[in-house]
């Protein structure tokens, strides 16, 4: 058996996450289309020496990828791929497959996920020639087939709904006699002829009133064809391994999770109301700018019944620490509610603003900070070497309405700049000393995790062992998660809403 995945084309209309990688290396449930293909192959016994890549767009990324996670696989080039189509890109492939005796080959387009099930189906089949399809399904853009007494009579995109017996789903098997006839059915037929921007489905077409096609229904089984970004996202929820019914636990992240700003978002607001009776949830935010009353108030407005004991902040965390071990008087800076939240639950504390008389530095996100807090702060650090430097998260930038504003990371950054200082301890995200409490109550699979930042919610999530669902509703883009830079979420959905479809 030998397989040859047709991964040369641009994918333009998943721009601009297909202008930092190729299409076959953009990711489904955190793993690359193309990875998806080949580890399946292999599942089904198939030799990974026998299969094929065609590439053209990126070539370079797709056979790095290749060497260090499928070295024996065999890439080929394209060279022409800007100005031909994947018939082409078939035909040099072709060129170059060393058939073996009673070789098969399995032929399939690089942008297509599978189950197990349907490549193990069309790998059994003993003799004969394949093409697989979802019977009764139509879509406008992909290939249909017509059939009669289970055989293929035609395949094309302009087939009409009355006409289809259903979608091709871009897989086919052909017998080594037949595979000969296509290799050469391309070359006189269409690239002598100068059509080079041609499917490959034009030239199997050709083949179909000579030979027999066996019309192979995969319906009810997964697959994803991922042309556009609707796919991606459709095929990262048709993948998903994610067990809505074993969740007993939901720990939210606040701001770009349930609201962004003073704008609640709507989707996922209404999923919550949705889960009172259904689990218990948690709400988590690492903004220090505010005290958990606070968050209460502002969920009970979008009206979503919650508690002080069910708002987790880093301050909860971050105090007890400072009243178990003081270190003199405390330079705090936070905004004045804050900090009156924080002198009535440390009573006995003592606080100064001024540097040289200071023994710890605690950092919340101040949205009311001054060039003097600043100016102290950096001279306390510099000043004296044995200060104590806690803060209570590390969040680079907070969601607003507007777009991005500095969060407490930034106001962390100029520190070390002017100090060479790091905070001692951070006690938000991704700590798990933050969600402690939680954990005694549920075990790691019945939590789920849901935020919109990589480094904060997912890290967490990793800390925890538990799943993580990233939202792009507030900070994280479907390029950021795409350009490698962070490590990538199983899943990603547009908000917390689409959460209903796994129940």
């Amino acid at each position: 058996m030998k397989v040859i995945i047709l991964s040369a084309g641009v994918g333009s209309r998943l721009r601009p996450v297909t202008d930092l990688k190729p299409k076959c290396l953009v990711t489904v449930c955190g793993i690359p289309i193309l990875h998806h293909q080949i580890q399946t192959m292999k599942d089904c016994s198939v030799e990974e020496s026998s299969i094929y890549i065609v590439g053209g767009y990126c070539a370079n990324m797709i056979s790095g990828y290749l060497s260090k996670n499928f070295p024996e696989t065999k890439p080929i080039v394209n060279e022409k791929y800007e100005t031909t189509n994947n018939m082409y890109s078939l035909w040099t492939g072709l060129e170059k497959i060393k058939f073996e005796k009673d070789d098969d080959l399995i032929i399939m387009n690089g942008d297509c996920v599978y189950d197990k099930e349907i490549l193990n189906d069309i790998i059994k089949q003993k003799n004969g020639n394949y093409i697989s399809y979802d019977k009764g399904s139509y879509r406008v853009e992909s290939m249909k087939i017509t059939t009669e007494a289970g055989r293929v009579l035609e395949i094309s995109k302009k087939i009409s709904k009355e006409k289809a017996s259903g979608n091709s789903i871009d897989l086919y098997r052909m017998e080594q006699e037949v595979v000969k006839t296509l290799h050469n059915q391309i070359k006189t037929s269409y690239l002598e002829k100068g059509e080079v921007m041609k499917w490959n489905e034009y030239a199997i077409n050709d083949l179909l009133p000579k030979y027999h096609f066996n019309a192979l229904n995969v319906r009810g089984r997964r697959w994803s064809e991922i042309d556009d970004f609707d796919d991606l996202k459709e095929a990262q929820i048709k993948f998903s391994t994610l067990d809505m019914d074993a969740k007993k636990c939901i720990i939210s992240d606040l701001d770009g999770t349930v609201y962004i700003g003073d704008r609640q978002i709507e989707n996922a607001v209404n999923w919550i109301r949705a889960q009172k009776e259904k689990r218990q949830i948690f709400f988590l935010s690492n903004n220090t700018s505010k005290t958990p009353v606070e968050y209460v108030k502002k969920l009970e407005s979008f009206l979503i019944e919650t508690d002080e004991n069910r708002v987790i902040t880093p301050l909860r965390a971050a105090l007890k620490e400072i009243s178990q071990r003081t270190n003199g008087k405390i330079m705090l800076l936070a905004n004045k509610k804050v900090e009156r939240y924080i002198r009535n639950v440390l009573p006995n504390a003592e606080f100064s603003s001024k540097w040289d008389e200071c023994g710890t530095l605690f950092l919340c996100y101040d949205d009311e900070m001054t060039y003097e807090k600043l100016k102290n702060a950096a001279l306390l650090l510099q000043n004296k070497k044995n200060v104590r430097y806690i803060a209570t998260h590390s969040d680079m930038i907070c969601p607003t309405e507007n777009g991005f504003i500095p969060d407490i990371g930034s106001l962390i950054k100029i520190l070390e700049i002017v100090s060479q200082r790091v905070p001692d301890m951070v006690f938000g995200k991704p700590n798990p000393k933050l969600v402690e409490e939680i954990l005694k109550k549920y075990s790691k699979e019945e939590i789920l995790l849901i935020g919109d930042r990589l480094y904060t919610d997912f890290a967490l999530a990793k800390n925890i062992g538990c799943d993580f669902v990233c939202v792009l509703s507030g900070e994280t883009t479907l390029e950021s998660i795409e350009s490698g830079k962070q490590p990538i979420p199983n899943l990603y959905l547009d908000d917390m809403g689409e959460l209903k479809r796994f129940e």
